[in-house]
């Protein structure tokens, strides 16, 4: 059904916000939240800046290492939300002094086993173009990082690479990135979060070139890794889809018919599971940005851009999560520097398949 504008602002958890800040690690900019009804507030308190890698003649400095201008950033704003009288914000979770603790970083990926209750990151940049191939381990009970599966083979190291959690299988599943000394990764690895091992996915099927800055959902329907654009060889954008079905560990090229997205890299993905869909949203080609919105449907096989009378603007880098009927995308880079707002997307309503976008901070 086709959707169609909804002027009616939704209500949204407050948790599923934070969810989408949270991740947005290299933000750098102080937001604040408050609730005009009841005294709940979200704080997001500043992050320290992290260094931009410049890398070799291949790989061009990213937009943001040319000194933008931040964009403007106002001190707080009235947002909507479901709390129950309590508070909620932002903690920083700092070890004891000797205890162990990850290399600072940038380019890595993070995911989160509820399972377990522990966030998992692995490689990234560090400093000294350092790159590395390390497992950290943050338990959210405990509060304490441990690193995990030292022994054995591995991936090599890599920064800008894609990772998402198999939960059947009890897996972290790496794929692509920049390698040095190789360039643009093609290999996929999964994680076991039992045994701690590192193993190798097998290379069969129609595989996909190396890229980095791609997107990557896990689809818990059809149990495969949806891979879609980013950036290859002779730093082309890429606007393929693979899927990487995980039970036969073989990939397949997916050709949606009709009308397809822009190829781009920096862009976000996330999976909506009403619709058993994959929602794409920005990122940039060159010195194009993008904020066109686009769904996948994983069971026709076909892409439909969601048209809206206005939106967020073009922009790269950022982070989205789909929760609670809302697709919330945050932060990022964009033509005017670097982005600390948060908006809303409505993609159900009294049943049907509506929209309407709604900034709860710019």
């Amino acid at each position: 059904m086709p959707r169609r504008k909804r002027s009616v602002e939704p209500q949204i958890g407050l948790e599923a916000k934070c969810a989408v800040m949270h991740s947005a690690l290299l933000q750098r900019t102080a937001v604040s939240h408050e609730n005009r009804g009841k005294p709940c507030r979200c704080i997001l308190q500043p992050l320290p800046g992290l260094p931009i890698s410049t890398k070799s003649c291949q790989r061009p400095v990213r937009p943001e290492a040319r000194d933008a201008p931040e964009a403007p950033v106002t001190e707080s704003a009235e947002a909507r939300h479901l709390c129950h009288g309590g508070q909620a914000r932002w903690q920083l979770f700092e070890p004891a002094e000797g205890a162990p603790r990850p290399a600072k970083r940038q380019g890595h990926s993070a995911v989160v086993d509820a399972a377990s209750r522990r966030l998992l990151v692995f490689g990234g940049l560090a400093g000294g173009r350092s790159y590395l191939n390390d497992v950290w381990a943050f338990g959210l009970e405990a509060k304490e990082w441990e690193e995990l599966g030292t022994a054995g083979p591995r991936p090599s190291a890599r920064e800008d690479h894609s990772a998402i959690l198999d939960i059947k299988a009890r897996a972290m599943l790496l794929f692509g990135g920049y390698v040095p000394g190789r360039g643009y990764s093609d290999d996929a690895w999964a994680f076991g979060l039992e045994d701690q091992q590192w193993r190798e996915l097998r290379r069969e099927g129609e595989l996909p070139p190396g890229r980095e800055l791609h997107s990557a959902i896990f689809d818990p329907k059809g149990r495969q890794m949806v891979v879609f654009g980013g950036r290859g060889g002779d730093l082309r954008a890429l606007d393929d889809v693979f899927i990487l079905e995980l039970q036969a560990e073989r990939w397949a090229k997916l050709r949606p018919e009709g009308r397809r997205p822009a190829a781009r890299w920096g862009h976000s993905a996330s999976y909506e599971e009403a619709a058993h869909a994959m929602l794409l949203f920005g990122g940039a080609q060159g010195d194009n940005f993008f904020s066109d919105l686009w769904s996948l449907d994983l069971e026709a096989k076909r892409w439909e851009e969601i048209q809206a009378a206005e939106g967020p603007p073009a922009r790269q880098f950022h982070t989205s999560a789909c929760a609670a009927g809302q697709l919330l995308v945050f932060g990022g880079n964009g033509a005017g520097g670097r982005l600390g707002d948060l908006w809303m997307f409505d993609l159900e309503a009294e049943g049907e398949r509506e929209h309407g976008r709604t900034a709860v901070r710019r």
